[in-house]
């Protein structure tokens, strides 16, 4: 019969789990690297529109028979097609008549007609609207994906992760083949659905998967993963800028086949498993971790007797993980479970104010950074350069994150990014007044800053927002936090015609917003040294310890988890 050495640790948190287990061995570098590399295309299908849906220069198609019959070919005098209009000067009973249509024959384009899904489908002049119509519902697709992420909190995260990172292989692989425009734009919109559900699950899994004291550096691969996935994409999009642009659509879907990898090599949460009691499960995955870390059975239970006061349990508590009991009582082994409903999110005093201001900041921060994007045309560099240089500003700013988030608190390091990023944006207003190549290079350097700061804004916020859940809201949390942000970034595609209302009007909204929640975020609480909440009573107990300064340890929670080694 199998002997188990059984471990008590005392006060319980998932930290001490990971403690015993090892924070950061082979199975941490196994998940990490294979998630990282499986969602390196986060970026890919949505911002891919500045290179495969740009508009090429292009004027009217016309010829003097198009405008002309055979017994009025001498009246015309002069025809000129502009970029989405016709003039036809006529002379009519010795009077000189100019006629104005629109591009009733076609279009020609100054690049090949297949370069971009807009000059193989025409949507140019009049029919303009519905190529911005597309970045639109790859944005409306990522609300319903960020609805639909909290699916995890109730069904796992490795399940809905691969579901829809999948999903997003199948769409972005059958996009490059569509024939109309119709199907194109209803791929996009599930490209925006699969992309959104895949992220935000693997977010969460990353901050689960370590220790408190990790959690900035799970903030950081974020960031450096979307900053790595823009310049690939870039290279990518430039090495193929002579090609058809379902060549390069095609090879940026490749890039998701890691995703059916997934599948055999992905596990689940082990936070999840043991917040929703899934006690049979959790034992396999700890035993499988306690051997992939190589951990020491005996010298690991001498070395964390000595560090948390442990004691063996008894024999009926062999072969389980138990739950954390809101009890101080030893005896009492039962598992207790309160299941949190995604409604709390508006019904709870504390959560409501979390959910409200999370998700100012998140609009805030999704209809900037997709501004400054889809503005990157207008940029006097030109299309890759100019976006090649926002991605290297968004690949410092990790360096620069790095730096801040480890010496200074989740709240004061994104209010230094969206301060820094409104400011500059402020700076850009003034150089629409003035002439000069110099200015046009200061202008595109300080958009560059703009982007490397809300971008990175945006990372922190990512790290943030989830900390402020418990673990069965988690994921509800991110996710209608993302949704409210994708629905204000449905109309970043559209910022090009409120330039051409007034140049300096989308950089003054960008910034107004910005600064509005560098104020508001101050009513948040600060997470940074705290373990993930597993229950909302955690979060109150937040609260308590900030009003009142008492002695209460945030680190650990008034709980008690049980842990077992692997048979022998």
């Amino acid at each position: 019969m199998c002997s188990y050495p059984v471990i008590m640790l005392r006060p319980v948190d998932i930290d001490d789990v990971w403690n015993g287990l090892g924070r950061f061995g082979v199975y941490q570098f196994q998940q990490i690297t294979l998630t990282i590399l499986a969602t390196l295309p986060m970026a890919f299908h949505i911002v891919s529109v500045v290179f495969i849906g740009f508009t090429p220069e292009h004027t009217c198609s016309v010829e003097l028979s198009d405008v002309t019959d055979n017994n009025r070919i001498n009246d015309v005098i002069n025809v000129t097609a502009d970029t989405c209009n016709i003039l036809v000067q006529r002379n009519v009973n010795g009077n000189l008549v100019t006629e104005e249509t629109g591009c009733l024959y076609g279009v020609n384009y100054t690049l090949s007609k297949t370069s971009t899904f807009v000059s193989e489908w025409d949507l140019v002049c009049e029919r303009d609207t519905i190529g911005r119509l597309s970045q639109s519902l790859v944005l409306g697709g990522m609300f319903l994906g960020a609805l639909a992420a909290p699916l995890a909190d109730k069904f796992g995260r490795k399940p809905v992760h691969v579901a829809f990172n999948i999903g997003l292989l199948a769409v972005t692989f059958t996009m490059a083949f569509v024939k109309n425009i119709t199907t194109f734009l209803v791929l996009r919109f599930f490209v925006g659905t699969f992309q959104q559900g895949m992220l935000i699950t693997v977010v969460t899994f990353w901050l689960e998967l370590f220790h408190t004291d990790s959690r900035e550096d799970v903030g950081i691969v974020n960031g450096f993963m979307w900053a790595s996935s823009v310049n690939v994409l870039t290279l990518v999009a430039f090495l193929l800028r002579d090609y058809d642009w379902r060549i390069l659509q095609l090879a940026l879907s490749v890039f998701s086949v890691l995703s059916l990898v997934e599948i055999f090599m992905m596990d689940e949460s082990l936070r999840w498993l043991i917040a929703n009691n899934k006690m049979k499960k959790c034992h396999a995955l700890i035993e499988k971790v306690w051997t992939l870390n190589k951990r020491n059975k005996q010298i690991l239970s001498e070395a964390d007797q000595k560090e948390t006061d442990m004691k063996p349990l008894s024999t009926e508590a062999v072969g389980k993980v138990i739950l954390p009991l809101r009890s101080n009582s030893l005896t009492d082994q039962t598992t207790v479970m309160v299941e949190e409903h995604w409604s709390q999110l508006v019904t709870d005093k504390i959560l409501r104010r979390h959910s409200l201001i999370t998700w100012g900041l998140w609009v805030a921060n999704n209809l900037t950074y997709y501004g400054i994007v889809m503005m990157t045309p207008s940029f006097a560099v030109g299309r890759y350069l100019g976006f090649f240089l926002g991605s290297i500003s968004e690949m410092v700013g990790n360096f620069i994150l790095l730096f801040l988030i480890k010496r200074f608190t989740r709240k004061t390091t994104i209010s230094i990014f969206q301060f820094v990023g409104s400011v500059a944006l402020l700076l850009t207003i003034i150089t629409i007044h003035f002439d000069g190549d110099v200015v046009r290079i200061v202008e595109v350097v300080l958009f560059a800053v703009a982007r490397g700061s809300i971008s990175n804004s945006f990372n922190a916020i990512y790290l943030y927002t989830p900390e402020l859940f418990p673990t069965n809201l988690r994921s509800a949390g991110l996710g209608v936090a993302s949704a409210a942000g994708r629905l204000s970034g449905i109309i970043a595609p559209f910022c090009v015609y409120m330039m051409e209302v007034a140049l300096w009007l989308p950089s003054l909204l960008f910034a107004s917003l910005c600064l509005i929640f560098c104020f508001l975020i101050r009513y948040l609480p600060e997470t940074k040294g705290r373990e993930l909440p597993q229950k909302l009573e955690e979060i109150w107990e937040w609260y308590n310890h900030d009003n009142n300064r008492n002695t209460i340890d945030t680190n650990t929670v008034d709980h008690e988890v049980f842990i077992t080694t692997p048979c022998q």
